[in-house]
């Protein structure tokens, strides 16, 4: 059976809510509304009991004036394929005028033999607001060598629309992505035309592109060291987007914000605007020890979307105030501290290197060109 996950989210117009569609088969878990605190919709997809080892199709589609959380309940385990070959998740976004759609998913977490990876295309329409999160935990990968080890490849395509008019969604096939569960034809599909639910054309030819693949060194990811194992690509673009843009941007490589956001590990940023013909995005690469201060990281970047989705993407997975310090907290009881001129004892945070208490930070621009790490 094809394992595939689509979802669409409309505005009906005499509630100002947002609705939802949803269908599913195979291997994906079956989608659903968790909430509507406001007008937004807030779903989760993913894969059924967080395992897969087999390509998995996703269709989401935010329709003008929506607003749209993917969120997931759990991480997806990749699994080495039955026959060994190559297998992925493909996620074809569309994103219409005035709405926002939001793709917080918790991580990929490959098996160390698993050939896999992400493959993702949205299509942006003028207006439109994205924040998609791209997370993945490579530790199991970088245990093994690179000739023996598996692979974790990440293709990201940015489409917006054509010069040419509108054209009628009834008489074009979105995205066809209906016809094989085959690797190739994933791909494949990001590079055909598409056409958004009220007519307005995409182009086959991306806008913008970025490829990245994983291995034991990670050599690609040039903002990363060998130890920082779990990685995360955010692609923001519209209106809607900018309160998060602006806490990223926030950011600084300071001791006193890696202390104040609760981070245990090095972690490595960096923020990079792209200006394109057809728009603008702003893309993030994020590079941490620990998944949790991963967590932490988009926790606090994300934290404006609240206000229009009722809901802060990854708090639920921030349960204290800092990562814990496991090679401390298990041989060592905690330790307290009596501040002068108070009876109240507060907890010291265990001695961690200076070296890894650092956030290294990077801030860069580019125009209209295609982007390989």
């Amino acid at each position: 059976m094809k394992t595939f996950s689509r979802l669409t989210g409309r505005l009906c117009a005499s509630t100002g809510k947002t609705t939802v569609k949803m269908s599913h088969g195979g291997s994906a878990a079956r989608p659903l509304l968790l909430a509507q605190p406001l007008e937004a919709a807030v779903c989760t997809m993913g894969a059924r009991n967080g395992r897969l080892n087999t390509n998995l199709e996703m269709r989401i589609r935010a329709e003008a004036g929506s607003t749209l959380l993917i969120d997931s309940t759990q991480p997806v385990k990749l699994l080495p394929s039955a026959d060994g070959n190559e297998f992925g998740i493909g996620i074809h976004a569309g994103v219409e005028s005035e709405a926002l759609l939001v793709i917080t998913p918790d991580a990929h977490v490959p098996h160390q033999d698993a050939h896999t990876g992400l493959w993702t295309r949205y299509d942006l329409s003028p207006s439109a607001s994205l924040v998609s999160v791209q997370l993945a935990d490579l530790k199991e990968q970088a245990k093994r060598a690179p000739a023996s080890g598996g692979r974790y490849t990440s293709r990201t395509r940015v489409h917006h629309v054509t010069r040419a008019h509108t054209v009628s969604s009834a008489d074009f096939t979105p995205s066809g992505w209906s016809a094989t569960e085959t690797l190739p034809y994933i791909n494949e599909s990001c590079a055909r035309e598409a056409v958004s639910s009220c007519g307005l054309k995409f182009d086959a030819t991306p806008s913008w592109t970025c490829d990245w693949t994983y291995g034991r060194r990670f050599q690609g990811l040039v903002m990363g060291t060998p130890s920082t194992n779990v990685i995360a690509s955010v692609v923001l673009a519209g209106p809607r987007a900018e309160s998060v843009i602006h806490n990223f941007r926030s950011i600084d490589a300071l001791e006193e914000t890696h202390y104040g956001l609760g981070l245990l590990g090095q972690a490595h940023l960096a923020v990079q605007h792209v200006r394109l013909a057809a728009g603008e995005l702003i893309v993030v690469r994020v590079a941490t020890e620990h998944r949790e201060d991963m967590h932490r990281l988009l926790s606090h970047a994300l934290q404006p979307l609240e206000e229009q989705l009722g809901t802060a993407p990854y708090d639920r997975l921030v349960r204290a105030n800092s990562t814990a310090n496991i090679a401390h907290s298990s041989f060592m009881p905690p330790l307290f501290e009596t501040r002068a001129g108070s009876d109240t004892k507060s907890r010291i945070r265990p001695a961690v290197p200076f070296e890894k208490r650092r956030i290294h930070v990077q801030h860069s621009s580019v125009e209209d060109r295609q982007v390989h790490a």
